[in-house]
């Protein structure tokens, strides 16, 4: 029968390296002729070998290692044949490579070829990185296959090579290699190791447990929130000095001693994206990850009571500060209240608290000032465990700066500026209509929607007018031209008319609209309370509701911008609820008027609601807000409120 390199592992290597050709020699036609000559005549005898002593011992053999050993003959030409498709040429080749002068380069390459390499050619490639004045032992044990696993000349070489190197000094250890590996090929490793020699492979089977506790389980944690990847930082980070001194504080927290995680307080718009993202981007750069997840991604598919702890502590297990990744946590406020119910007070929120505060995870949350405010007198120890650092926003100057620069980043090469007096009026603009984001986020938004709108339309964003962010505008609240535009004329008669042609009669009422739609326009209503609050008493079906929708078509575009509630169904405290928003009523009024600030709202029969329903929208008449339990804000600035009440009919 055959010796250990039998036609299945021939075939089986051959299979490999389908498609590789046999290196080419710059050397006379006689000694490339001659090489393949020897080659040929020990095809039978090197099949049956059994020992690579019997392959040295052969004079075929060492006349073509002579031929090889040439010094006419270049290093490079002679790598080019150890790692060829000729096995035969390839042992030649590495025996002739030990008497020739070797670069760390040479024996690099070696070793990055020999997961192509058959077993003699293996063994003898071996002799040669054996005697590299490097550490090869990590970089040589990353390359294992699964065939090598199969016969026992890959098995026996690699515990003859970490003698040798043991003995010349290198320590038993990957060095930086384990982390180029995927899971599968960790696991590959591992199984070649269990079958060297247990004294041999201890130290590198250790080596891996400590790399997989360290290693961050990325498919496990996506399945709960998000580890960033490097698509997450692919957009442009327009710097600020108070940005850049912000991160520089964070950091120190972080990281100096004593290290410390951190809460993020800020208005939505202020730039507490922006100023983690230029955060995340330092810590990927030192190879820190970014796990995102916040309490709806915590609970989501929870089934029962109890599940919720277990998942915590699987989560702490996977978050551990030596595997190297923070914990963001967006909405921070909403742990607070997440995974309470009536049979236990306590919430995710100080489930982790204890973990945060020992170290074990490091988190950094980001939450707004009202429900910071509700946080610290909900749970004092958060302000003593965490870092707070809040950001206010930018003054005009500041933000049109920024706004400069990115529109400067968005523009190709040799278009000219835009103007600035677009950048003063998009900052305007932004300023009345939507000031519900701080600056400089609602410039931003305002001008990367003004943007799309002339990407759709094939235009470079050099050409942005004025006419474009009345559009843009538009756009994003609904409202005509004819109010957003100072410039713009408004025909009230016509408005009027219109209303006439939807509801019969009610001059009062429809005089009363109009006026308010003029003042709108003019500006003249109070900043810090809804467009405009009515009470509508009258029988049913004299056009109360009629008129709200004719109403927010002609303000906001469309009847569907109408939010009507039925009174009758808030006639208990407890469905106050409801309303400001919960996890058993997800879409509430509040979360509602989050996602579209600009609407009209229908109260009907107000009067049949509960008397905590009347306090919580007097509240809203008079501040224009409605904060929930956890400190959750939604901006009615921008609403008009329309009651309606059967009472006197």
């Amino acid at each position: 029968g055959l010796g250990l390199f039998g036609k299945q592992l021939w075939l089986k290597l051959r299979a490999r390296r389908k498609g590789a050709v046999s290196a080419q020699s710059d050397k006379a036609p006689s000694d490339v002729a001659n090489l393949y000559e020897i080659a040929a005549s020990m095809q039978d005898f090197f099949q049956k070998t059994a020992n690579p002593g019997d392959v040295l011992a052969s004079e075929e053999f060492q006349r073509g290692v002579r031929l090889l050993e040439k010094p006419t003959l270049a290093t490079e030409k002679v790598l080019e044949y150890c790692t060829g498709g000729n096995h035969i040429i390839s042992c030649m080749a590495l025996r002739a490579l030990l008497a020739r002068e070797r670069s760390d380069a040479h024996i690099a390459a070696l070793i990055d070829n020999l997961d192509q390499l058959g077993g003699w050619p293996y063994y003898f490639a071996l002799q040669v990185i054996a005697l590299s004045e490097q550490p090869v032992l990590g970089a040589v044990l990353v390359k294992a296959q699964e065939w090598w696993t199969e016969y026992k000349v890959f098995i026996q070489t690699t515990n003859d090579l970490i003698k040798r190197r043991l003995d010349k000094g290198e320590a038993l250890s990957f060095g930086d290699h384990l982390g180029r590996l995927s899971i599968e090929g960790l696991d590959q490793v591992e199984k070649f190791l269990l079958l060297l020699e247990q004294q041999l492979a201890r130290p590198f089977l250790d080596e891996i447990n400590r790399h997989r506790a360290a290693s961050l389980d990325v498919q496990s944690l996506n399945l709960v929130g998000r580890v960033w990847d490097q698509s997450c930082f692919q957009d442009v980070i327009i710097e600020h000095e108070t940005t850049r001194q912000i991160v520089a504080k964070i950091e120190e927290s972080l990281f100096s001693s004593p290290q410390r995680s951190v809460l993020l307080v800020g208005e939505s718009g202020v730039g507490k994206s922006a100023t983690l993202q230029l955060l995340f981007s330092r810590l990927h750069e030192d190879h820190w990850r970014v796990f995102q997840a916040g309490a709806v991604d915590i609970i989501a598919g929870q089934v029962y009571i109890g599940e919720l702890e277990g998942r915590i502590q699987n989560l702490i297990k996977k978050l551990d500060v030596q595997k190297r990744v923070l914990w963001y946590i967006p909405n921070f406020h909403q742990l607070v209240f997440t995974g309470r119910h009536r049979y236990s007070t306590i919430g995710v929120l100080d489930m982790i608290l204890p973990y945060i505060e020992s170290g074990r995870i490091k988190i950094i949350g980001e939450t707004h000032p009202a429900a910071n405010e509700q946080i610290e007198r909900d749970n004092k120890r958060v302000h003593t465990v965490l870092d707070i650092y809040k950001i206010e926003p930018l003054g005009d100057a500041n933000a049109l700066n920024l706004a400069r620069r990115w529109a400067q980043t968005q523009l190709r090469d040799g278009e000219p500026p835009i103007a600035d007096r677009i950048f003063r009026e998009a900052l305007h603009l932004s300023k009345q209509f939507l000031n519900s984001v701080a600056p400089p986020g609602n410039l931003f938004q305002f001008l990367k929607m003004a943007q799309r709108q002339l990407l759709i339309e094939g235009r470079a964003f050099s050409e942005l007018r004025t006419d474009d962010l009345y559009r843009a505008l538009s756009h994003l609240t609904g409202l005509p031209r004819s109010i957003l535009d100072e410039q713009a004329g408004l025909d009230l008669n016509a408005l009027r008319d219109l209303f006439h042609q939807r509801v019969l009669g009610q001059n009062e009422a429809i005089d009363c609209l109009v006026e308010r739609v003029a003042m709108i326009k003019a500006g003249l209503t109070d900043p810090t309370r809804p467009f405009g609050v009515f009470l509508f008493a009258g029988p049913t079906g004299t056009g109360k509701t009629a008129m709200a929708k004719t109403l927010a078509e002609f303000l906001f575009g469309s009847p569907d911008r109408m939010i009507r509630l039925d009174m009758s169904e808030f006639q208990s405290a407890d469905t106050v609820g409801r309303i400001l928003g919960s996890e058993e009523s997800p879409q509430s009024l509040a979360s509602m008027i989050r996602k579209q600030p600009f609407s009209v709202i229908l109260l009907d029969e107000f009067e049949k609601s509960d008397l905590a329903v009347w306090d919580l929208f007097l509240q809203v008449f008079d501040d224009g807000r409605m904060t929930d339990k956890s400190g959750t804000t939604s901006d009615f600035r921008h609403t008009i409120i329309i009651m309606t009440s059967n009472l006197g009919a």
